[in-house]
């Protein structure tokens, strides 16, 4: 494509001069336009995950000078995120689909994106931040280093999620090639956790219960918060203050009237056990039931007030995603969460 003049950011024409020129970089370039003609050396990679991105930008940074030319990164794809932020760097990068940006500092800035990635084997990583790989991530939000890839599934087996052991390794590659962790001789390490937590947040779905039920019990908390967690240990079902209603408190919010539960099992089966000390009404309720089978629901189960409540993670992501009202509360959470992984340890642990 270098070769044939495809790789090209209108309104700019590009020009291959030399293919390979002594020194290691890749190729030479022209960019011209309304009589303006800029040099640029490129390096190139058959790799577009950020890991490949910032290798190049380091290469071809050092290489510049030799060739008294601008610094350029050719890849398959750049993605909005990459765009933006060589264009902060003041560096320039075109990909394979139409999608670039490049900078002259002082004379000259063009950004062009929007065009879809049409080699998406260049990057073969599936989503790692949804379904069961997100669970090493927010495995690292509470316990930012680990001495070895069995130690990242041990934690989160033991915050009550199962996952295979290729998963967590393919999990964790994908998470070095975005560069949120890195892989040292001490175990894999956190490096940006607000980065992370931005991609958790970007790619989460909501739990969908597969039953509400409203329920009215004793008046005061403290009389209807330890039989409901009675109970529910007596019927072996798990039980935990939705994220949204644990963000509430974490974020010394007003309080709903009614606390809202995931559970594991069907609500008729713990308010059968209460032998008519929770009702099924809508008049007066004070506490909602959701029934689900969602593992994020579950997972990460801290314990506040004598009640089992969500993990910050699960308040923040819940919120970050809700309605305006919690939209606008999610900064609280969002700082317990990255102060969590900066700190190592569970904040209500």
């Amino acid at each position: 494509m270098l070769l044939t003049g495809e790789v090209q950011l209108p309104p700019l024409v590009l020009r291959l001069l030399c293919l390979e020129p002594a020194g290691g970089a890749d190729a030479l370039f022209e960019a011209s336009w309304e009589g303006q003609r800029v040099r640029f050396v490129a390096e190139c990679k058959s790799n577009s995950s950020a890991r490949a991105v910032a290798a190049a930008v380091d290469q071809i940074r050092r290489r510049a000078a030799q060739y008294d030319a601008l610094p350029m990164v050719i890849v398959p794809y750049l993605s909005p995120d990459q765009l933006d932020t060589l264009a902060q760097q003041k560096l320039s990068g075109v990909d394979l689909c139409g999608n670039g940006t490049l900078a002259v500092p002082g004379r000259l800035f063009v950004y062009r994106t929007g065009r879809p990635n049409i080699y998406p084997d260049s990057a073969p990583i599936k989503n790692i931040y949804r379904g069961q790989s997100a669970f090493v991530g927010r495995a690292f939000l509470s316990h930012p280093l680990f001495s070895a890839v069995t130690a990242v599934r041990k934690e989160i087996e033991l915050r009550g999620a199962t996952i295979s052991l290729p998963t967590v390794s393919k999990t964790l590659k994908g998470l070095e090639e975005d560069l949120i962790i890195a892989r040292e001789h001490g175990g894999p390490r956190l490096l940006q956790p607000e980065k992370l937590l931005d991609q958790l947040t970007k790619n989460y779905c909501p739990i969908p219960p597969r039953q509400r039920c409203l329920i009215k019990g004793p008046a005061e908390e403290s009389a209807w918060a330890p039989l409901l967690k009675r109970l529910a240990q007596q019927e072996n079902c798990t039980l935990v203050m939705t994220g949204a209603a644990t963000g509430m408190r974490l974020a010394v919010a007003g309080r709903d009237p009614v606390t809202p539960f995931y559970c594991a099992c069907p609500p008729a089966k713990i308010i059968s056990a209460s032998e008519g000390q929770l009702l099924e009404t809508d008049r007066f309720a004070n506490v909602e039931l959701c029934w689900t089978a969602e593992p994020t629901a579950f997972f990460d189960v801290r314990e506040r007030d004598g009640l089992p409540v969500a993990s910050p993670v699960q308040a923040y992501l819940e919120m970050a995603r809700g309605e305006q009202r919690l939209q606008q509360l999610s900064e609280q959470l969002r700082k317990i969460v990255i102060a969590e992984a900066t700190q190592g340890r569970g904040v209500m642990e």
